[in-house]
């Protein structure tokens, strides 16, 4: 690699690293506490079971145990939930919930609703203190990226995508892509996509990733054709807790 394409990847690393969990999926039967994909969710004694419009029950898609997590501006307790309609059609019906209060005071007799069209089995994950960066398809990266490469090179580029033209490398897009891909399911840290940021569109307050799933997670996944699920925040609701502002969406190719 071009030594000054290094100092310029290393850069912008230093400028937009983020604190994160990386997600593992188990081989084992989550429990109803767990942090896990599908399965049963816990419902308080006194709380419905999320409907769809038509009235139909939604399946869990992910439930995230805080105490498995330690971030800046997230819940120390508690479980986040997501659950979407059956069909996860597009746009796709979703309720985000946040317990900040869990006890064996719950519901022993929900119905069990599969998600097919996420995971083919209940899947419990483990997750893991990392770091990541802002990767190539945020909304924020050309700017960012730009401002660092132009200062390295003394270049006046307003697109990553003209990189090659500075460096004589035709392969010089590529290896920037593959030097900031990020991991493949997070809580916190980056969001992903397999199109375009969907932020671009006045929702660019929405800065804090909760939750990012890829298809390429497990081979029990699938959104839609390979696709990317995730669900945002702005920081003013993170440290508020108010999860129910959160926005899911996924793509695929």
């Amino acid at each position: 690699m071009n030594e000054r394409l290094d100092i310029v990847i290393q850069k912008l690393k230093e400028k937009t690293k983020k604190y994160c969990y990386s997600i593992t999926v188990l081989d084992e039967e989550p429990s109803l506490f767990d942090s896990k994909i599908g399965g049963v969710p816990y419902i308080a004694i006194n709380e419905d079971y999320p409907k769809d419009s038509n009235g139909d029950y939604m399946p869990l898609f992910i439930q995230i145990n805080f105490k498995d997590i330690e971030l800046e501006n997230y819940p120390k307790n508690g479980l986040l939930q997501l659950f979407v309609d059956k069909e996860l059609s597009y746009p796709t019906q979703y309720k985000v919930r946040y317990i900040e209060n869990i006890d064996n005071n719950y519901n022993k007799n929900l119905p069990k609703i599969d998600c097919q069209f996420i995971a083919q089995a209940p899947i419990k994950i483990k997750l893991q203190k990392n770091e990541t960066y802002m990767p190539v398809n945020d909304f924020r990266f050309n700017t960012v990226f730009c401002k660092i490469f132009n200062e390295v090179f003394n270049s006046n580029i307003a697109h990553y995508f003209d990189v090659d033209e500075v460096t004589g490398d035709k392969n010089s897009e590529e290896l920037i892509f593959n030097k900031l891909e990020i991991e493949k399911g997070l809580v916190g840290g980056y969001a992903d996509f397999t199109q375009n940021d969907p932020r671009n569109n006045g929702n660019e307050n929405l800065t804090e990733c909760l939750i990012k799933i890829d298809s390429y997670l497990d081979k029990r996944i699938m959104i839609g054709d390979m696709g990317i699920a995730w669900l945002l925040i702005s920081e003013e609701d993170l440290k508020a807790k108010k999860f129910e502002n959160a926005q899911f969406d996924w793509d695929c190719h």
